[in-house]
């Protein structure tokens, strides 16, 4: 029997299953059979009268029954699927034959690498008071399995739930300068231990238990570890705890993306680098923070900035030309200097070198939105939320751009919403989804927007969007500003 695969998950029409790597979903009885309709059909755009013949053929129902199966549909399949129905206006619905294949049902959903998310590691110390350790081994280990090729590795959910066959869960217990960490490997299909063990080490030597638990997560998946690969487990890191502790500083503020944390998020990486001149995970970080200021920071120099960065790539390449976030960096620099093919080389080469790390992922696909392969960009973005379940609000953010200039308003709106929910202190959150309430006709509502976000931020303007969004295509950049003008927003 044939099933359709799409962005991750199975439908089955004989068995009513739709699925994906983590177990069945539930659809409504009518939004199923909508689903495997339109997945029949795809390619094709089909009206409601088609639909309603088809999914209620001998009952009168209205355009709402139709939406609410759409609706339930959308939200059953989630962000990795964004995108996939969709809406033409005054005709109908379609799915994209592009994220389709058709496929013969084997009863299960074959994967070409293991899979393993790594569960936050918990924090046993008496006083409770290495939360930090616990966070940053969780960190450190998925980097460092991220960087084996043969493992695809798929960040956990807050509810444990996930695409994974394999689960890395375990805890930290540090009193006075000894530390004792435990792990184990779950088959999670199962629920049986595949490894389990116990490693007890002065909180110095915390590097060493790193590496040897993730060599024992190579060996129970069964992925042989070549030279190549066990000299990428750690590149980019440290064996200087100082220097680590600040890094886990570092990394803590540059994600709350406002100016006073990147300040901090430089001093931390700094100092990181000072304990530790050879860390080059460090160096790519601070190289972030510049690029960051280069962007963003209207007090600053875009130039000035963006020279300290390349300083940054120049050091980390002298230790380790290849890599992949450094070229993640380089490329963002290269996006900022409107050099946008070598930006999107770049960025390839990064995530063919680190393909699990969904920031790296996630970077690549911005670039490409703003290079012009939407199409692209949006299937990274997608890509990088199923890496990562729990992904950060910035994916969606993007997500939203993309699904606006490839002409899907719809799904651009409600993806931006629900970034301004998740975001409401991000002033430019309050700007594109006033650009997208513009460009749908909503202009009463997009100028409510931005006399809030001016109101709100009073140095906040149309400089600042012509300084952070470097177009390939500079007709975008220029619309985009005059929707904003024409909505009130300042100079």
């Amino acid at each position: 029997m044939e099933v359709y695969e799409f962005d991750g998950f199975v439908l089955d029409p004989l068995s009513g299953r739709l699925r994906n790597g983590q177990g069945d979903l539930q659809l409504r009885p009518k939004s199923l059979a909508l689903l495997t309709h339109l997945l029949r059909n795809n390619g094709k755009v089909l009206g409601k009268e088609q639909l309603f013949g088809a999914i209620w053929p001998d009952v009168t129902v209205s355009d709402e029954s139709l939406a609410q199966c759409v609706a339930d549909i959308r939200r059953t399949l989630g962000g990795a699927a964004d995108g996939l129905i969709r809406t033409v206006p005054g005709r109908g619905y379609m799915v994209e034959e592009s994220r389709v294949r058709l496929a013969q049902s084997t009863g299960a959903t074959k994967q070409s690498h293991p899979t393993i998310t790594v569960r936050p590691f918990a924090d046993l110390s008496p006083e409770g008071d290495h939360a930090w350790l616990a966070g940053a081994m969780t960190e450190e280990l998925t980097i460092a399995l991220s960087r084996i090729h043969e493992i695809t590795v798929i960040e956990a959910r807050r509810d444990l739930t996930t695409e994974a066959l394999y689960a890395l869960e375990g805890s930290v217990r540090a009193q006075g300068e000894q530390l004792r960490v435990t792990a184990r490997i779950v088959d999670i299909s199962s629920g049986n231990y595949l490894w389990s063990d116990k490693f007890d080490a002065p909180l110095t030597d915390v590097f060493a238990v790193q590496d040897e638990i993730t060599r024992q997560v190579a060996l129970s998946v069964q992925v042989r570890l070549g030279i190549g690969d066990s000299a990428r487990l750690w590149d980019g890191q440290t064996r200087s705890l100082k220097a680590w502790e600040r890094m886990v500083e570092a990394r803590h503020h540059f994600l709350q993306f406002n100016r006073a944390d990147m300040l901090q998020a430089t001093t931390a990486a700094e100092a990181a680098l000072v304990a530790d001149p050879g860390y080059t995970g460090a160096m790519v970080q601070l190289g972030m923070c510049h690029w960051w200021h280069g962007r963003f920071d209207l007090l600053l120099e875009v130039e000035d900035c963006l020279a300290r960065a390349d300083a940054m790539v120049a050091r980390a390449r002298a230790v380790d030309p290849e890599i992949g976030i450094t070229f993640m960096l380089e490329g963002g620099i290269a996006w900022l200097r409107q050099d946008h093919p070598r930006a999107l080389s770049l960025c390839r080469m990064a995530v063919d070198r680190a393909p699990s790390d969904s920031h790296t992922v996630a970077f690549s696909g911005v670039v490409s939105n703003y290079a012009g392969y939407v199409d692209e960009g949006a299937s990274l973005l997608r890509r990088a939320m199923r890496l990562s379940p729990q992904y950060p609000p910035w994916y969606g953010y993007h997500l939203a751009l993309a699904n606006l200039w490839s002409g899907q308003a719809e799904n651009a709106l409600r993806l931006m919403e629900t970034y301004h929910d998740a975001v409401p202190d991000d002033p430019f959150g309050y700007a594109m989804l006033a650009y997208i309430l513009s460009s749908a006709g909503d202009s009463p509502r997009a100028i409510r927007l931005i006399s809030e976000a001016m109101a709100r931020w009073t140095d906040f303007g149309i400089r600042n969007l012509n300084r952070s969004e470097p177009h390939a295509e500079a007709g975008r950049k220029q619309g985009l500003l005059n929707v904003l003008r024409e909505a009130g927003l300042r100079e």
